[in-house]
């Protein structure tokens, strides 16, 4: 495991994450539930975690999927996989921004969902 690999394969898929605009819509979509369940003055439980999980479910796993298909498409997955980082080193550059921008778009979705822990507590 090679940190410079891991930070390099980070930083190529975060320049690569500034130009995808389907990533992008994808990670606003929970921020905008948020928004508008907030507005709409919901005060129960369910609807607090709603943008909450759909953050956890579906920005982590989109992002991590078109991450990898975009290598795929640009034919640059198999130099990636050809070159001297190993697949560990790959997947945790990858993983490493999905979990950046997962945790990023949770503690806005609750900021902007406007959840309070005594709420929270039974």
């Amino acid at each position: 495991m090679n940190f410079s690999r891991i930070q390099a394969i980070f930083i190529k898929d975060y320049k690569e994450f500034s130009r995808n605009y389907a990533v992008s819509i994808m990670v606003l979509l929970p921020l905008i539930m948020a928004f508008i369940y907030n507005k709409t003055g919901v005060n129960n439980l369910q609807a607090y975690f709603l943008p909450i999980n759909l953050t956890f479910s579906s920005v982590t796993a989109f992002v991590q999927c078109c991450l990898i298909a975009e290598e795929k498409e640009r034919n640059t997955l198999r130099s990636l996989m050809l070159s001297p980082a190993t697949l560990l080193d790959i997947l945790l550059g990858k993983s490493l921004l999905v979990l950046s921008i997962s945790a990023l778009t949770v503690l806005l979705s609750i900021f902007l969902v406007g959840y309070n822990l005594e709420i929270g507590l039974f």
